[in-house]
């Protein structure tokens, strides 16, 4: 029993770092779109000057957010279907947390690498399909600004003298994950070596969440309810935390029972496929089983950018509920570029 525990609680652990990680980046970015009253992405769209441009740097922007803008902008005709299909190429989801917190340079050159691919893929089908828009009257998934122009900072000494259960939550959380994020960890798979960029970031990050304690012990109870609470911690908190854990169970399953390495040796382009079809899953979460495979060097980078591509987080749903169609042509014309692009990708440069 107590081998057992040795062998599952690191893993365990790894599941709640990298879930804190997730989470806190998540604060703060509903910390900056109350902050600039709902108009953080909006800012970001203001500068670019094409369609297809802002589509791309919203998909690479971590998390669903600014995808879930770019659905909403489609559907309203305000972007065309290229803009659409470079932010679906260009967006990891939630993913893209994990990968910045395990692999920060590999994460960067991937998104990098996506950018491009989907700025070409933009412009390409808009030639093709001559700037097709679809329009629609629903708001159901316009991003949610109706009482940002409301907000009025309370008392600090008011909000701790009256705490409420979310508050005290959502502080229990930041110092939980100052201490873990600071505790030594071999189960991310990092090489040893000299004083990394992993490292940097882990001391950004604890940064950050201290900075972030100030917002929630100011903030009135309404925001730390609606917002930070009921967006972040109830709707993404348990699932990123199943799936993250699962994966890594995944992982090490397969590392002890299976040589997947020689299987997949034998069976790449095979594998390949197999990423692309759980890519069409439209929902963050099953897709980190790759970056675990990928961090353990059991698949090639082919095979991550297969899934990269493919997959698009949560985004995939909004669109689905406003136009099957089109999220069936867009993924369509996903998988063919991912099959490309990774075949290329292993003939290239093979096992890296």
């Amino acid at each position: 029993m107590r081998t057992l525990v040795n062998e599952w609680l690191p893993v365990v652990f790894n599941a709640i770092q990298i879930t804190s990680f997730v989470i806190v980046i998540m604060l703060l970015i509903e910390y900056l779109n109350i902050k600039t009253k709902g108009k953080f992405f909006k800012g970001i769209k203001s500068k670019s000057w094409k369609s297809v441009l802002t589509g791309s740097l919203l998909g690479i922007l971590p998390g669903c957010m600014g995808s879930f803008f770019v659905v909403s902008l489609f559907t309203h005709g305000e972007i065309t279907i290229g803009a659409l299909l470079a932010n679906f190429i260009a967006t990891t989801g939630d993913e893209s947390f994990a990968m910045l917190g395990l692999m920060p340079i590999k994460a960067i050159l991937i998104f990098l690498f996506l950018f491009v691919i989907s700025f070409i893929s933009g412009i390409l089908i808009d030639k093709i399909t001559k700037n097709h828009t679809l329009s629609t009257d629903n708001q159901h998934f316009v991003i949610h600004q109706h009482d940002y122009e409301n907000l009025k900072y309370s008392s600090i000494k008011e909000n701790i003298k009256h705490l409420s259960l979310s508050r005290a939550l959502l502080l229990f959380l930041l110092i939980l994950f100052i201490i873990i994020i600071l505790l030594p960890n071999k189960e991310h798979g990092h090489h040893e070596g000299a004083f990394s960029l992993e490292i940097i970031l882990n001391y950004l990050l604890v940064i950050v969440a201290l900075l972030m304690i100030y917002p929630i012990i100011k903030l009135p109870d309404h925001f730390i309810e609606e917002h930070m609470w009921g967006h972040v911690i109830k709707k993404h908190f348990l699932r990123l935390f199943f799936w993250i854990l699962l994966g890594l169970i995944a992982v090490k399953l397969i590392n002890k029972n299976v040589n997947v390495e020689y299987w997949i040796h034998d069976n790449i382009y095979l594998t390949i496929l197999i990423s692309i079809l759980i890519g069409l899953i439209p929902a963050s979460g099953p897709h980190f089983i790759f970056i675990s495979m990928y961090i353990g060097g059991i698949v090639p980078i082919s095979v991550l950018l297969a899934n990269n591509i493919t997959q698009d987080g949560h985004a995939g749903l909004p669109l689905l509920a406003e136009s099957w169609k089109t999220f069936l042509l867009i993924k369509g014309i996903k998988i063919i570029i991912a099959f490309t692009i990774a075949v290329i990708i292993q003939l290239i440069f093979g096992w890296i």
